[in-house]
């Protein structure tokens, strides 16, 4: 299991950013985006190896 976080970008989409091998690493991540003006949108939360991570509107 790897660990993703999301936040919102400046167009309003919701996008996952990650994978992290762990919580921790995640949300010490997350903590550090925010403190740059990001809007992390929940606590990092845990999803299969093979996740494909949202970065935005697919093909």
């Amino acid at each position: 299991m790897a660990w993703i976080y999301r936040y919102i970008r400046a167009d309003r989409e919701e996008i996952d950013m990650g994978p992290y091998v762990s919580r921790e690493e995640a949300d010490k991540t997350s903590q550090q985006h925010a403190s740059f003006g990001a809007i992390v949108s929940e606590a990092p939360i845990e999803v299969p190896d093979d996740y494909r991570l949202y970065k935005g509107e697919y093909d």
